[in-house]
């Protein structure tokens, strides 16, 4: 479903009614030809938070998470260094401060605007809400591209592969 300005909203169920969800999914468009993703988890103690992957707009980020309500990111996720999936990350990491875990393949941290931490193959990383992502090597696209495979209190599976899938 359309949730306004171009974004895509897709909701994962823990349970079959919507007092389960574990989290939405918004697929936001970014620059010509990419996307930007924003997890909201839907725990009430996690309402208001969110993860972002592959921020390649700052301000389109920063407009879709005011109209989402979105007061706290609790980090921002690139699959790997190019600018159109991480040209946003030293704008949103100014603009949440300077504690905003900005996290991308160890190969690739080097090179991302930003980076605070690289992660390899098999971490899990554990946000609000109970979303957990696991860290997949993806070496295709580039030496340090991962995909962050999204799982969440027993929700399906989703994930952010960054065009990996693309070659």
């Amino acid at each position: 479903p359309e949730a306004g300005g171009g974004v895509v909203a897709h909701e994962m169920a823990a349970g079959g009614d919507a007092a389960t969800r574990a989290y939405r999914l918004l697929v936001v468009p970014a620059l010509s030809d990419n996307y930007m993703y924003v997890v909201l988890p839907t725990a009430a103690a996690a309402r208001g938070r969110a993860v972002a992957i592959d921020v390649a707009d700052a301000d389109r980020l920063a407009a879709v998470l005011a109209r989402e309500r979105v007061h706290a990111l609790d980090a921002v996720l690139s699959t790997h260094y190019h600018s159109d999936h991480s040209g946003g990350n030293a704008a949103t990491a100014a603009r949440f401060g300077p504690s905003l875990p900005v996290i991308v393949g160890a190969r690739d941290a080097s090179r991302a605007p930003a980076a605070t931490r690289g992660v390899r193959d098999g971490d899990v990383l554990a946000f609000s809400g109970g979303l957990r992502f696991e860290v997949v090597a993806t070496p295709c696209h580039t030496r340090g591209h991962v995909a962050y495979v999204l799982t969440a209190a027993g929700a399906g599976a989703g994930a952010a592969d960054g065009g990996a899938a693309d070659g």
